[in-house]
């Protein structure tokens, strides 16, 4: 212990008094053999993370559902998902370090997946809530896990993140495509990639969710990589246009003008200016039905296709479920059960509620809004006039908070409370924050994995008068 009292400066014995009189210098704690100081490792793991990283974009492109001639019905997930965590258990055994990095995120997930566990058995249909939690939810809850141990570089993020703009140009392209040749056939709406993004709100809610990724290399990328993700920006705004999606366009606007006013906060005038403008010319120059489609968010009852005044119906029944089975709810992915048609609420909030009563949604509300306030103490501190300029830093802890706003907005319109892609991304920000406070550690000379002792002193818990100690000794 006195080894690494002296790494942070702090002599590893006290002088005091004792009744009035000199106290002889006294050692806190033993010396501890350095051997038993072991460094947090970064960037290793190497098997796992590639393992993890295939992972990603097997869930992203899923190429099993987008050529299923070729792949037939082989899980490729759930085999990649297996090697990836038996050898992500063997390589983190045998190193001798940790396996779960515990993170707030972490345990909200965890009291969501209790809260569904306990009200399986009272559940009207116990075998969609096992569904839900075997084939979706647990997934989840491992791939969180190893993303947020194993992604600990800002090389590791940077390749996730770069592999999500991959997965949105490809996702635009598409739908640009079938956009274009009306390949849709009857169905006047585009259709999205893959069956879990068929639904065009949903693609235009992904499209939302990675394009401040895409404008993150924009404005820190270089060569081919820049070039990639300015296209990418380009075919997702157009995307999303032609999903025709009311909240893809709202998540859409929000998302950009986060990141412009935050970015660009020397010229906020400007900004409002230009965006007002821009905003303009993009509503001149969308399709006609789609300009209709959007007049009814403010009045939904000019909706010819019932589409709006089904969604507050829904939404009514949804609020009065949640009210009514607050405490004891109706059980993980049951929702449908009780509604009709066997709609789902297309809130997000309420139907979580709905199915885990209130303590489901407050885990949620935390899980999505506690790295809100991690993001923008990051963004303070990198600031150019703030204590650790980093403007590569700074840019992405803003594009993070615009993924957020994009999913928040989408979550009051469809319900993907458990859709993969908001655990993706709340992995990245706890990585991300975790990547920063490493390094703000190896800036100052500490090691990673120790704690640094400042003079934190704090009063120990049944001393009869009051004494000192050190932080971290026992």
């Amino acid at each position: 212990m006195s080894l690494w009292i002296k790494k942070a400066g702090i002599d590893d014995t006290l002088k005091g008094v004792l009744f009035r009189k000199p106290a002889l210098r006294m050692r806190l704690s033993p010396a501890l053999p350095e051997t038993e100081i072991k460094e947090e490792s970064r960037g290793t793991f190497s098997a796992a993370y590639k393992g993890m990283y295939l992972i990603m974009l097997l869930i992203f492109i899923r190429p099993h559902e987008v050529m299923p001639e070729i792949f037939g019905s082989l899980p490729l997930v759930k085999i990649a998902a297996v090697g990836t965590i038996l050898v992500y258990l063997f390589s983190r055994y045998n190193a001798g370090e940790k396996l779960i990095v515990w993170s707030l995120e972490l345990k909200m997930m965890l009291i969501i997946g209790v809260m569904g566990l306990l009200l399986t058995p009272i559940a009207a249909s116990p075998g969609d809530s096992i569904d839900v939690l075997k084939d979706t939810f647990i997934t989840l809850l491992l791939l969180f896990v190893l993303m947020t141990s194993l992604i600990d570089t800002r090389q590791r993020l940077r390749s996730f993140l770069f592999a999500m703009v991959i997965s949105g140009f490809l996702y635009s392209v598409s739908a640009m495509k079938t956009f274009l040749t009306r390949g849709s056939g009857e169905v006047e709406r585009i259709k999205g990639w893959g069956t879990q993004l068929e639904n065009p709100n949903d693609l235009a809610c992904v499209l939302d969710l990675l394009l401040p990724f895409a404008v993150f290399f924009v404005l820190t990328g270089k060569g081919k990589v820049r070039l990639l993700a300015f296209l990418t920006v380009i075919a997702t705004v157009f995307s999303v246009m032609f999903t025709f999606s009311r909240s893809g366009f709202l998540g859409l606007s929000l998302a950009l003008f986060v990141i412009v006013w935050k970015i660009g906060r020397r010229y906020r005038l400007r900004i409002v200016i230009g965006t007002a403008v821009l905003s303009a010319v993009l509503v001149v120059a969308m399709p006609g039905a789609y300009r209709t489609r959007l007049m009814t968010i403010f009045n939904p009852q000019t909706d010819q296709t019932n589409s709006a005044q089904e969604r507050q119906q829904l939404m009514r029944l949804a609020a009065d479920l949640a009210v009514r089975r607050s405490i004891i709810g109706l059980g993980i992915g049951n929702f449908h059960i009780y509604s009709f048609h066997e709609k789902v609420a297309h809130n997000s909030f309420l139907e979580i509620t709905a199915e885990l009563g209130v303590i489901g949604l407050i885990a949620y509300l935390v899980f999505i809004l506690g790295p809100f306030f991690a993001l923008r103490r990051i963004e303070r501190e990198t600031l150019r006039d703030g204590p650790r300029p980093d403007r590569e830093l700074n840019i992405l802890s803003v594009c993070f908070q615009a993924s957020l706003v994009a999913y928040i907005i989408y979550g009051f319109f469809g319900s993907v409370q458990y859709y993969p892609y908001l655990y993706f991304i709340v992995a990245y920000i706890v990585a991300f924050r975790r990547i920063f406070s490493m390094e703000k550690v190896e800036a100052v000379g500490g090691i990673v994995g120790v704690p640094v002792l400042n003079p934190l002193i704090r009063v120990p818990k049944g001393a009869l008068w009051k004494q000192q100690r050190l932080r971290g000794i026992n």
